[in-house]
Parts: C-alpha cells; sequence; structure tokens
C-alpha cells in the first residue's frame, strides 16, 4: 500500500544542497512554464491564421498606408476610395496626419487581413474537394490536375504547424438516401434468405417514403453534417469499438513488428532506452505542433487529428459502453515499464524538465531488470494486465470493485496517465511468426496492457514490437511513431551505440547527479476476488491465444522487381488478351499457400466453440529490406 501510494510521488536522488537547489529549481521551472505558455500562445495564434500569417498582416498594413500616403495619378482611386472608408472609423479632426494615417490603415489592413483570411481557407477546402488525382498516375498527370496542384501551393500556407490544416480540409459528404438504402440492400443480399431480403427491400421502400422516417432523419444528418467536420467519425468510434463488448486482444487491437533480421544493438536496455527516447522526441514535436503534416504527393493535406491521442490515452472499460481517457500532456512525462509483471514508474525528465539521455534511461532500465528479478510476488498480482483481455463488461465490473478506490485506483491512474507503457521480456523469439503471436494475443499474462493506446515489446535479443489500442486512432499514426524511431536509428547509428551495443553518453554523467528520478516500483492490493478473477482471466487468455493461427513469411522471390523483368504482357501479345505471371510450384507463393491450406485443415480438424478465425499474414519484402 506504501508503495503504490509512493508511485504518484517524484522521488528524488541524493542532493548536495537541498535550499539552493530548491530555489533555482524553482526560477528554472518558472522560467520553462513562461516559454511553454509562450509557445501555446503562438501555436494557437498560427492555427487561427493559417492559412495566412501574421506576415500577411504586416504587409496589408503597409501597402494601404504607403497606397494612402503616396500621392501619384496612377494611386488617384484607390487613394480616394481607402481615404473615403477610413470615415467609418469618426477619428476627430484635430488627429494628426501621420497617427490618422495609421489608424486607418490599420483597421482597413486588418479588415482585408480577415476577408484574405476566410477566402483563402475556404477556397482551399474547395480545391481540396477534387478527386480526379486519384485516377491518375503520378508520372502522367493531366494538365488540368497540374494546375489543381499549382493553385493549391499559392493558396496553402507555407511551414504549416501539425493541426493548421484541420480548418482547410473537406468535410465529409452525406450520401443520398436512395444511394444509402441502395448499397445497404446489396450488402446484406450474400447473407439474408431470399424472403428475409424480401421483406427487407419492402421496408427500404417505406422507409424511403416522403411520409417515412428516412427523409426526416436524412434531413438531421445533413444538418449535423454542417455543423461538424466528420459526421460520421463520432459515431463509428462508439458503435464500431467503444460499445464492443468482445475482448480487445485479437479482435481489435493490432501488432507492429520491427525489421525481421536487422537490429541496430543486441542489448534489451539500450535499443529500449534510444526507442523510448526517441518516441518522447515525437511527443514533443506533436505537443510543440513542430511535426509537419503529412502530404499526398507532396500537396494534399492528410488529417492529422489521430496524432493528438497517440501518448497519453488509454481505453477505460465501461458497463456498456468503454471511454477513451486522454491525459494532459504535462501529467504525461513518465512511462510504466513492464518486468516480470512487475511495474515501475520512470520519469523521461529530469527535475530541470529537460529529456534523459538515452545512456541514463538504459542505466534506469538495468536497474528495473535487476531489481524485478530480486521481488518474489504472487503469480495473481504479476499478472494483472491480463485483466485487459476479458470481455469488456466483465473487465468493468472487476475495474469498478478492485481498481476505482483505493491505493489500487492511484497505481490505476499512474498507468492510465503514462504516455506509454513498454514490457522488458525475458525470453527472445526467434521465429517470426511465434513473435507475431505473442504480440497479437499478448502471450505472456504478465506483460500486456491491451487497453493503453501504445505498448511497447522489447525482447532480450534487441528486437522490438508495438500492440496498439484501435478506438483512439489507426495503424498509420504508431507506424508513423515507429518508423520516426528506426530511420533515426539507422542514420545515426554510429552516435547512437558503441561497438558493444550499448547508448554512448553525450555529456558528463556527473552533471546528472542529483537531478534524475529514481524508477519508483508500484504495487496492488490484492483480495481473495481479485485473485480468483486473475486465475479466470489467465485461463480465458490462454485459450484466445490457442485458438489463434499466424503465418508471418518473408519472401523475396517474386514481387514487383520481377513483374518489371518480364515487360508488360501486352507487349508480347498485342492482339491476344494479356496474360499472368504466376509463380511455379516450387515458388514461395505456391509454398505459401501450401502452408495456409494447411492451417485451414488444422482449424477444421478442431471441434471447439468460440475459435476465432485463423489468422494468415504474408510479409513480403524486396531483396530482404523490408517486412512489414
Amino acid at each position: 500500500m506504501a508503495e503504490a501510494r509512493r508511485a504518484t510521488t517524484r522521488i528524488d536522488l541524493q542532493l548536495g544542497d537541498d535550499i539552493e537547489y530548491s530555489v533555482t529549481d524553482a526560477l528554472v521551472r518558472a522560467r520553462k512554464d513562461v516559454f511553454r505558455r509562450l509557445y501555446t500562445t503562438r501555436n494557437l495564434i498560427a492555427y487561427g491564421l493559417w492559412p495566412t500569417s501574421l506576415w500577411n498582416l504586416g504587409a496589408s498594413v503597409g501597402i494601404i498606408s504607403g497606397l494612402m500616403h503616396y500621392q501619384s495619378r496612377h494611386t488617384v482611386v484607390p487613394r480616394e476610395f481607402l481615404w473615403r472608408q477610413g470615415e467609418w472609423f469618426h477619428i476627430p479632426a484635430g488627429c494628426p496626419y501621420i497617427l490618422k494615417l495609421l489608424l486607418m490603415a490599420s483597421g482597413e489592413g486588418i479588415a482585408f487581413f480577415v476577408g484574405l483570411l476566410f477566402v483563402r481557407r475556404y477556397l482551399l477546402r474547395a480545391l481540396l474537394s477534387y478527386q480526379g488525382w486519384l485516377y491518375e498516375p503520378p508520372k502522367r498527370i493531366s494538365l488540368c490536375t497540374s494546375m489543381w496542384a499549382l493553385l493549391v501551393k499559392l493558396v496553402s500556407g507555407y511551414r504549416p504547424y501539425t493541426y493548421t490544416c484541420q480548418l482547410s480540409l473537406p468535410r465529409m459528404g452525406v450520401p443520398s438516401l436512395s444511394e444509402t438504402c441502395k448499397k445497404f440492400l446489396i450488402s446484406v443480399k450474400p447473407v439474408l434468405p431470399e424472403e428475409e431480403y424480401n421483406l427487407l427491400c419492402k421496408q427500404a421502400s417505406e422507409f424511403q417514403k416522403l411520409t417515412g422516417p428516412g427523409v426526416r432523419l436524412q434531413k438531421l444528418l445533413q444538418l449535423k453534417s454542417w455543423l461538424v467536420s466528420n459526421w460520421y467519425s463520432e459515431w463509428w468510434e462508439k458503435y464500431v469499438y467503444l460499445r464492443g463488448r468482445i475482448p480487445i486482444a485479437i479482435n481489435s487491437n493490432y501488432y507492429i513488428l520491427d525489421q525481421c533480421y536487422w537490429k541496430p544493438t543486441h542489448i534489451q536496455c539500450a535499443r529500449a532506452a534510444t526507442v523510448f527516447s526517441h518516441a518522447m522526441r515525437f511527443k514533443q514535436l506533436i505537443e510543440r505542433q513542430e511535426l509537419p503534416p503529412l502530404l499526398i504527393r507532396n500537396v494534399i493535406p492528410i488529417c492529422m487529428a489521430q496524432y493528438e491521442r497517440l501518448f497519453g490515452t488509454i481505453r477505460k472499460p465501461g458497463e456498456d459502453q468503454d471511454k477513451l481517457l486522454h491525459c494532459p500532456r504535462r501529467r504525461s512525462k513518465h512511462v510504466v515499464v513492464l518486468r516480470l509483471g512487475l511495474h515501475y514508474r520512470l520519469e523521461m525528465f529530469d527535475k530541470h524538465g529537460s529529456l534523459l539521455p538515452t545512456s541514463v534511461i538504459e542505466q534506469l532500465l538495468g536497474w528495473i531488470v535487476l531489481d524485478a528479478n530480486k521481488h518474489v510476488v504472487s503469480s495473481q498480482e504479476r499478472s494483472i494486465p491480463v485483466l485487459s483481455s476479458l470481455p469488456r463488461t466483465q473487465w468493468s465490473r472487476i475495474y469498478d470493485d478492485h481498481f476505482a478506490y483505493g491505493p489500487n485506483q492511484e497505481t490505476m491512474e499512474t498507468i492510465q496517465e503514462s504516455a506509454f507503457t513498454a514490457v522488458l521480456c525475458d525470453k527472445a523469439i526467434p521465429d517470426l511468426s511465434e513473435r507475431g503471436a505473442f504480440c497479437l494475443a499478448g502471450g505472456d499474462p504478465t506483460s500486456f496492457w491491451f487497453d493503453k493506446s501504445i505498448h511497447f515489446i522489447i525482447f532480450p535479443d534487441g528486437h522490438i514490437a508495438m500492440n496498439a489500442e484501435h478506438a483512439w486512432g489507426d495503424a498509420p499514426v504508431p507506424g508513423h511513431l515507429l518508423e520516426f524511431c528506426f530511420t533515426h536509428e539507422v542514420l545515426n547509428h554510429d552516435s547512437l551505440y558503441d561497438s558493444d551495443g550499448h547508448c554512448i553518453p553525450f555529456c558528463d554523467m556527473s552533471s546528472y547527479k542529483g537531478s534524475i528520478y529514481e524508477p519508483t516500483r508500484i504495487s496492488w492490493t490484492m483480495r481473495p476476488s481479485l485473485n480468483t478473477a486473475i486465475d479466470e482471466a489467465v485461463i480465458l487468455s490462454k485459450a484466445m491465444c490457442d485458438d489463434v493461427d499466424l503465418v508471418i513469411e518473408c519472401h523475396n522471390s517474386y514481387g514487383k522487381g520481377l513483374m518489371k523483368m518480364q515487360g508488360d504482357p501486352r507487349r508480347l501479345d498485342p492482339g491476344g488478351p494479356p496474360t499472368c505471371l504466376l509463380p511455379g510450384p516450387g515458388s514461395d507463393l505456391s509454398r505459401l499457400r501450401e502452408r495456409h491450406d494447411s492451417v485451414v485443415c488444422r482449424r477444421a480438424n478442431r471441434d471447439r466453440p468460440g475459435c476465432n478465425t485463423a489468422i494468415q499474414s504474408i510479409c513480403i519484402s524486396h531483396g530482404g529490406r523490408h517486412c512489414i
């Protein structure tokens, strides 16, 4: 109980002079807080002014001032017009000429700037509604699409922040009522008996009549589409994910693996320290809106809304519907590391607010490994994360009974407010298929918090993977995070790791003495009813893992390179139909099909109710370089 309370407090290492350090620390924190507020204000102003900028406002005021002051026969008309418009400000007659000129020019410049802001914003939204570029290959773009791309570039602002393009993205359109009913009937026809399908067709016709409810609901839907940017995303998140009552492990969560055969280091703590550090840098880029928005063909911006909930987000179980909780960034500066079922709070920033170097993080992770190996706790306490793999209603009731109050609530809040969770596994999994199954289904009941937005998995041999919850966002977002981490590892390998595989210190380690928060082990208050629930969850989790067949294969014998070598089939026989390049009986693709058939046969021979659908994943690499 004492350790659980201790988890929410920051434990200091020994300091040389407590009083002197506290004053210095307060001044440093005050300065950082001022700069943080200034950056936040700057980002808010830039977000509201995009695609224009304050430079456009200054230019508008300067040009209007010049036109009003400069006397020439070429500027008579605009000069007289601007002075007439300036009369609306009712400036006293005795006001000096320069002051009067500046006041009028400033007012008219601001008015012009606001008008330009909305014109550019809605013009960009109209331009981005064009979809003709989707049907043209990048190397053969029509003149119309080229002119459209040039207009988008001219109207768009320069150096956009992470979320500045959100206001200019086109809204999601509402399909017509007849089109919706038609597509719905087409989708259900293959799975319904003929009698039920005919009855459904009759009900759809009644639904579309003027006296039916469809017309009124369609108008309400159109009204909602005018008020929000995407009328569908809220319902999709609610009914597809949050109201689902089945376990999210396997059924909703997904996994991501690193490169199949290459790893920058074989030391577990060094690899974890580097990835943790780059992940926190990625988090800082998002919070400061310094991460450039993604662009398709360097022209079309992509919605970046999901990046906001990448870190510090957890799916809290509910009786009928779950809830996504997002922690403010000021409280989400630590990570929770699991080792042999024990939980540790690891602060990623020192007492001055600076991100810890990778060499320091490696030493702290090494301490966690040593500390976890010497502690003896019950198997139930080690297996508490397995509760997140239960059906959501069952997990919600256990949460309300054991984690909604007391020391367990404090421990759970530490996990909820963490930037992400991670597990330092105690055994390596060299086989690619077994590793993927482990990361998907949570083969170890002590290792996975499936409710957390992202959960890193670091193996003893240096390989790394991720398990991600699906309700908050889609796979490209954590994929972008891992790409950011791995790219820096590849490009800066010699400056990150030494010849032994350890992280290279960037500064004198003695300079961090007394300014680092030591890792804190957090524990739980166990009860007999909680122990029973954990034992049942472990049995259910193992049953779900046994019901999954995952096959991951890397092959490079057939792919884009082979097709390019063969040429266009139409050129070989212009008069005949195009042929298909199919691999022979002994190729890798044929062996994959045979292996898939064997997996399906094994699944068919199993006579167990409630089995999950077999999953097959084929990873294609070109020259053995990539495996996604």
